[in-house]
């Protein structure tokens, strides 16, 4: 008989021997699967992957930071490890890796908004001077070289007493 039709009979083996959409027939659960990838299937649903765990363990981390830096808002210290973090948070678990053009610009972007937080939090404390040139090194890498110019002049204008600036 031509025009396709199969009998049911023979369409209920088929379909039991051949899978839908499989070349091979229907998998077995306990067939088929490499050893290799059992492992790795039962690591990811048992348990977080290596980069989630990490990269909550590195926010909750950064959070820390941010937290103890507001909550001593004069902590210039405080302030440099939130700042210096950034670089961790965005490299990750490989801090040897290169940073794109694009990346090193939205770090540098984080950054300065950090040391403006920080500047604005410190007041006139005697290590201001070191929030004030990490702000204007990050400030290097996205100014051009007039307005770097004009922020060194303003911040030498407003902050003469920083002898480190100078």
């Amino acid at each position: 008989m031509s025009g396709g039709y199969i009998p049911s009979d023979v369409a209920d083996d088929e379909a039991e021997k051949y899978g839908y959409r499989s070349i091979h027939g229907k998998a077995k659960p306990e067939e088929d699967i490499p050893s290799d990838m059992e492992a790795s299937l039962e690591s990811d649903t048992d348990e977080e992957g290596g980069s989630v765990r990490w990269d909550r363990e590195a926010n909750k981390k950064n959070s820390e930071l941010l937290r103890r830096a507001e909550d001593n808002p004069g902590d210039v210290d405080a302030w440099l490890e939130v700042i210096q973090y950034q670089n961790t948070l965005l490299t990750g678990s490989d801090s040897s890796r290169q940073l794109t053009a694009a990346e090193k610009r939205s770090l540098a972007d984080i950054k300065l908004s950090l040391y403006e937080k920080a500047l604005k939090k410190v007041g006139k404390k005697t290590a201001k001077d070191r929030l004030l040139l990490g702000y204007l090194e990050e400030g290097s890498t996205l100014w051009e070289s007039k307005r770097l110019a004009e922020q060194w002049h303003t911040i030498l204008k407003h902050n003469p007493g920083y002898i480190s600036l100078w």
